[in-house]
């Protein structure tokens, strides 16, 4: 039986796409359902660098799960994920992750950046700037 509205999103995994528009735009962190034997995760939006001499343009949506004892952010856009004791470390390891990233691919000339790295770059250059 398919089940309809809300009903559907809590049984579907992939919510309706006005929720996920909603997401997106950093209304708080919110819980993926699990799957039988799956941890459920939970999206944390990261929406500041501070102290860091970097700005976000946009929040950036971080997946939080755990996994055993520790904890996993991932920034699926990217392709970036880090790991973490807390949720609260996953997420700020994964903060330092991406600065580094980003600073990283930015010093290489854009000529010698493969596909996967150039990708990379496009989109943390959509979401991160460097201030002065």
């Amino acid at each position: 039986m398919r089940r309809s509205g809300a009903a559907a999103f809590l049984f579907s995994g992939d919510p309706p796409r006005s929720r996920r528009r909603r997401r997106r735009r950093g209304f708080g962190p919110t819980v993926r359902p699990s799957t039988a034997g799956e941890p459920a995760a939970i999206v944390v939006p990261i929406t500041t660098l501070a102290p860091e001499p970097f700005v976000l343009l946009r929040d950036v949506p971080a997946v939080v799960h755990s996994v055993g004892d520790s904890f996993v952010a991932r920034f699926f856009d990217a392709n970036i994920g880090t790991s973490g004791d807390t949720q609260q470390e996953a997420v700020t390891n994964l903060k330092s992750l991406m600065m580094d990233i980003f600073e990283d691919l930015e010093a290489e000339q854009p000529e010698r950046l493969g596909p996967e790295p150039s990708r990379q770059l496009a989109v943390l250059r959509a979401f991160i700037r460097r201030t002065a």
